[in-house]
């Protein structure tokens, strides 16, 4: 692709594109698979709390263990533990 392709190529994805309004089936397949998965969601809610509550537990099980280890133990589980949900916080998928 040469530099007046890729000119003609910006100019085209600038301009507003003609677009129709959906029809009517794909709102009713939009619609479906909203219910579809919004369904989902409400069904696995109990899952993800239960998942969530033994996390919590385990994580408090490992600071009561590594709190036995004396106070270097128990500060480096606290770094760990920063760098791990850091780590989790800035890879996991954000809802929009």
């Amino acid at each position: 692709m040469n530099d007046a392709q890729f000119q003609d190529w910006m100019k085209q994805l600038a301009e507003p594109a003609a677009s129709e309004p959906p029809t009517a089936s794909a709102i009713w397949w939009r619609a479906q698979l909203r219910g579809r998965l919004e369904t989902r969601a409400q069904s696995t809610r109990p899952i993800r709390v239960a998942e969530l509550a033994v996390a919590i537990a385990c994580w408090l099980a490992a600071a009561v263990v590594s709190a036995g280890l004396g106070p270097s133990g128990l500060a480096a589980f606290i770094a760990i533990s920063v760098a791990i949900g850091g780590g989790f916080a800035a890879i996991a998928l954000k809802e929009v």
